[in-house]
Parts: C-alpha cells; structure tokens; sequence
C-alpha cells in the first residue's frame, strides 16, 4: 500500500528493484522487528498483520556496502463499520426534517449511500456524520423508509442498515 493508506488486507507484498546492477541484496522488516534477508525474487509477503498501523521498512545494499532504505507506514483495518446513531425515527418527524447517520468510524463517501424512497435530496458530510437534506418537503402523515449502505475508509462494508419513521400531520390554515 502507498503510505498513509488504509486497507483491511491482512497480507501484504513488498518488492524492490533496482535500476543498475550495483544492488547486492535487500533486507525487509516491519518496524521494530529484526532485519532479514529477501532470499527469493527481492519480495516478500506479510501475512495476517493485526489491525494497527504498520511500517514497513526496505534496505538495499549496493557491492561496495553501501545501504538505503525507504518505508511506507499503513493501517490494517478489518472492523466493519456500524452506524451509531439515526434520525429521525418514530412517528411526528417534522415535514423539513433532515435525515442525519452517525457512523462508528470515517466512511468513503462516494461509496456510502442514504435512500428515502421516493424522495430526492443531496448528503453533506461533517466528520463522521452524513446528513439527507430532502430537495423538497416531506408528506405529513406518511411513513418513509431509510437505507443506508456503504464502506469505510479501507472497504470494510457497513451491514445494510434500515428503518422508518413517519411525519406529523400537517394542520392546515383555514383563512376566511
């Protein structure tokens, strides 16, 4: 993985090349661990790393001794996300309520959804709240139905997750 990335692979494959033919062989760890050789095609695979971040350092060494290193730090991540909080339910919701999903942990938002059947509307993010915010007003005195289904930053899936709520009445103005 690139440095920085967030992935729920538990193995991970490292190579090195080099450019010339001074390189006399590679060394690999992950940080904090002892330096071992690449013994087979200058790669190596790790295998069932633990959730957490991780760094994983490459050495190269040229025929005259000479080391470089480079490293890439990542994060394992297995957890699948759960949305924590949701609004509005029950009955009485208000006709301009806005539709807000608390989720456990940072979402991809292109990948994470929020639909109202029959209603149209644009999501706003904030942290790891996503909030629904109807094009239009909502019909007093009906049920609507949310689902919400997405991924969290390293593709994890949020189990699909749905409930309903139904909007007040809306009393009328009689004007004479």
């Amino acid at each position: 993985p690139d440095s920085g990335a967030v992935t729920n692979n538990k193995t991970i494959s490292w190579s090195a090349t080099d450019e010339g033919s001074n390189i006399f062989g590679f060394k690999y760890r992950l940080a904090g661990e002892t330096w071992s050789l690449m013994t087979s095609s200058r790669d190596h695979v790790f295998s069932d790393l633990v959730d957490g971040e991780h760094t994983v350092e490459i050495m190269a060494i040229d025929r005259a001794g000479n080391e470089g290193t480079a490293s890439v730090t990542f994060v394992v991540d297995t957890v699948a996300p759960t949305v924590v909080s949701k609004e509005p339910t029950g009955n009485d919701a208000s006709v301009v309520a806005v539709i807000t999903v608390e989720f456990s942990k940072a979402m991809n938002k292109t990948l994470t959804s929020i639909v109202i059947d029959g209603v149209n509307g644009t999501v706003t993010w904030n942290g790891d709240i996503a909030t629904f915010k109807p094009s239009s007003r909502l019909v007093g005195n009906l049920e609507y139905t949310v689902t919400v289904n997405g991924k969290d930053l390293a593709g994890n899936d949020l189990n699909e997750t749905t409930w309903s709520f139904r909007t007040a009445k809306v009393v009328g103005t009689v004007s004479g």
